[in-house]
């Protein structure tokens, strides 16, 4: 096994624990979101069962998620794993692997800007689809027309700011279209052969999200509508049932995909003490499965998250001492990516920055050192 695979823990009594069992376990650590937990079960399991494709490709999915390794070390470490199932092969068809090496892509591409991100993901997702339509059954197409929405409104910012022709921003809106046009011809069909294997609920839940998002990308209302009520009679049944199988992080990802969509188009924000009657289709359309409280916060761009330090000497820095502890107790100030200081701010700010530029950087040439929520404490 690779070194970045290789387990730091004792084991967890896996040695006559059956596979169908630790995939029960990962599934339910991933349910509440305990994606550490999940990545030790999944590194000891793959250790015993070398040759199963899921187990790798779940801890290629806890790792990227995992919200106690810095993003960096989230990404790469979540890369090394999949290129150890032959990611960047071109006779490569397996659609799951592709898939999840263009979230890890798109995820980069939201923390760093970097439009070569935008272009992996789109390539992979492009090719879990074209390769294998139906193993992908338009998952990876769909999120192939959402980078593409992304890349029609960047070079229709540019086309402005250089006074030039919107050529690019046409050709990627196209593009797109045609995609999403593709995809709701093919989809059902796709599905419909799957009938017969019985899909779990995460799947149907998929499925309908896909197929939801497939019709809001081509602003046909009333069938997005259509198929978010099926997501939501899913969950109502689930619910009755008491069964959590569909994770909130999935649901929070295909809510804020949506309302990307929405703000890409340039459709009238949402806003506050207003008849929702009175809103777009496309906020209406969220709003209905999302309730007016979140669909308002959906519309609004978060950006990065900063952390600004005040002065005033001594009694300055004692006080972001305290606010700066409260942040790391409550799992905060991980999450910060700018830090903004004067006078007596500089104090902690400096001492702050460099503890944790020591901590980053005690790693070696291939690993990136990982942080948990107890270092930033």
């Amino acid at each position: 096994m690779p070194e970045h695979m290789s387990s730091m823990l004792e084991p967890s009594g896996l040695i006559n624990m059956p596979l169908d069992e630790i995939h029960t376990r990962v599934a339910a650590l991933k349910d509440t979101s305990e994606f550490s937990e999940a990545r030790t079960l999944l590194t000891q399991a793959i250790d015993k069962y070398p040759g199963d494709l899921w187990l790798t490709q779940q801890l290629a999915v806890c790792t990227y998620k995992d919200k106690n390794l810095n993003p960096a070390a989230q990404q790469e470490k979540a890369l090394k794993i999949l290129e150890t199932l032959d990611l960047r092969n071109d006779q490569n068809i397996d659609s799951e692997t592709l898939s999840l090496a263009g979230a890890i892509y798109k995820r980069k591409w939201e923390q760093k800007r970097q439009e070569k991100h935008l272009f992996d993901a789109l390539a992979f997702y492009r090719a879990a689809y074209e390769r294998n339509p139906s193993e992908d059954k338009g998952y990876g197409g769909v999120n192939a027309a959402y980078l593409l929405d992304l890349l029609a409104s960047r070079a229709h910012t540019a086309s402005i700011r250089t006074k030039t022709p919107p050529k690019d921003a046409n050709e990627f809106s196209r593009e797109a279209t045609q995609l999403r046009e593709s995809l709701v011809r093919h989809v059902p069909t796709l599905w419909e052969r799957t009938k017969d294997s019985g899909p779990s609920p995460e799947q149907d839940y998929c499925h309908l999200m896909t197929m939801a998002e497939i019709h809001f990308g081509l602003e046909q209302w009333e069938e997005a509508q259509s198929y978010l009520h099926k997501v939501l009679d899913l969950w109502n049944t689930q619910k009755k049932a008491q069964i959590e199988s569909t994770q909130d992080w999935q649901r929070e990802t295909s809510f804020s995909q949506l309302a990307n969509i929405a703000k890409l188009r340039h459709y009238p924000l949402p806003q506050k003490h207003t008849d929702i009657s009175t809103w777009h289709k496309s906020w209406q359309t969220l709003t209905m499965i999302a309730g007016e409280a979140k669909v308002i916060a959906l519309s609004r761009d978060r950006g990065k998250v900063g952390l600004g330090l005040s002065g005033g000497g001594f009694r300055a820095s004692l006080y972001h001492l305290g606010v700066m502890a409260r942040l790391a107790e409550a799992g905060i100030l991980g999450s910060v990516e700018v830090l903004s200081t004067v006078s007596g701010g500089s104090i902690v700010g400096a001492h702050y920055y460099l503890e944790l530029k020591r901590r980053l950087e005690l790693n070696t040439v291939d690993h990136l050192n990982e942080l948990t929520p107890r270092d930033y404490c």
